[in-house]
């Protein structure tokens, strides 16, 4: 596997987890190895091994050297001997590696498709996801086979040429525990922490241009204007954006009514006593957010991206809004928090979620599968 999730790297984070996993659920002597991007500013890392699992850091002193530093990694790798299959995190940098290493050692290749790259919004948030766009349009087609995280993706793909209605698919989206979440109990009450507001509206995500946080932020000036009651909306997250965002409140003089907190580990208590969870992202793969929410009964209004129409369905369980558009989202807050039998209605049907996903030993096997069916590729 071919990754730039630094995470993985880390003891104990979810990411490095959720690879324990695989590398435990993997039949008979199988392995899996995992070369992993990092700076090595941040920290130089050694190569790691847990039972199945091999992670391997790149310590880069610059991107420069990415792909002669993780080639010579996977080289030394794949020359130990045994069958084997590439896996890689996107069809851009690490898809370019791959498919560099399958080209060379005549080895299958399975690319993962996690974010939905073929939306125009994603093309036009910068001049690199413009190139990421025209390479990853062209690798796609070259790999043996494909998991995405969402049908929005594979249909996409799909269409982009006929060459790929003849290459496996795998649609193995962000897998949800929906038993363990309802068994969490609550240790932040919302309504308790913020007795101000009759109503609250969670918005947790990390504070990057594609999520578009600022549309929520707009959206309640409106949602101010037409609800008589008050309405309070709370951003659970970080990043890049947090400044300008701050500033955004301040300047449309929402500071009592829109409020910044940190990441948190109790995010299931918020879900299970918020009243509404948004998501306003330009593009997404397979967001987990929504999801997790559903699985507790919270109803969620989004935008148009993926999982939109899949798990989360406008009018059944949420409301889905068009990217872009604070207007028509600020009107679907207020309907929906204007009619408490609406909000009963999404929370009984978003309580049913849990027939959209695997259980974790079927979703581990077909991960597995994704892998296995691609040594009989012919490459």
């Amino acid at each position: 596997m071919l990754s730039t999730d630094q995470a993985i790297l880390q003891a104990g984070s979810g990411p490095r987890q959720r690879m324990q996993e695989y590398a435990a659920s993997a039949v008979a002597d199988d392995e899996l190895h995992i070369v992993v991007y990092n700076r090595f500013q941040d920290g130089a890392q050694q190569a790691q091994r847990e039972g199945r699992l091999y992670v391997y850091p790149m310590n880069l002193s610059s991107k420069l050297f990415y792909f002669k530093t993780g080639y010579g990694i996977a080289k030394r790798i794949l020359k130990s001997g045994g069958q084997w299959v590439i896996t890689t995190q996107d069809p851009f940098e690490t898809g370019l590696l791959g498919f560099l290493l399958k080209k060379q050692f005549k080895i299958p290749l399975q690319m993962q498709v996690h974010t939905d790259f073929l939306s125009p919004w994603f093309g036009r948030e910068s001049l690199k996801n413009k190139i990421r766009v025209w390479l990853g349009k062209w690798l796609v087609k070259k790999a043996d086979g494909l998991r995405v995280v969402s049908e929005r993706i594979r249909n996409s793909l799909l269409h982009l040429s006929p060459i790929m209605a003849a290459k496996p698919i795998n649609v193995l989206s962000i897998n949800v525990d929906v038993k363990k979440l309802r068994a969490v109990g609550i240790k932040t009450d919302l309504h308790q922490k913020y007795p101000q507001f009759p109503h609250l509206l969670l918005l947790p995500a990390r504070f990057t241009v594609e999520k578009n946080i600022a549309l929520a932020i707009e959206a309640m000036r409106i949602v101010k204007q037409k609800f008589s009651k008050p309405v309070g909306l709370i951003l659970v997250g970080d990043g890049p954006q947090k400044q300008e965002l701050g500033d955004r409140i301040k300047d449309l003089g929402l500071e009592s009514t829109v409020i910044i907190e940190g990441w948190t580990t109790d995010i299931v208590s918020y879900y299970k006593t918020a009243d509404v969870m948004l998501l306003t992202s330009n593009y997404e793969g397979g967001a987990r957010a929504p999801a997790e929410a559903a699985a507790v009964g919270l109803p969620v209004i989004m935008t148009d991206v993926a999982p939109a129409n899949e798990y989360i369905q406008n009018g059944v369980n949420g409301f889905v809004v068009p990217v872009g558009d604070y207007s028509v989202l600020a009107d679907k807050i207020v309907e929906l928090l204007a009619n408490p039998d609406r909000q009963r209605l999404f929370k009984k049907e978003a309580l049913k979620i849990s027939d959209a996903f695997y259980d974790r030993n079927e979703y581990l096997k077909r991960m597995q599968s994704g892998f296995t069916s691609l040594l009989s590729a012919n490459i």
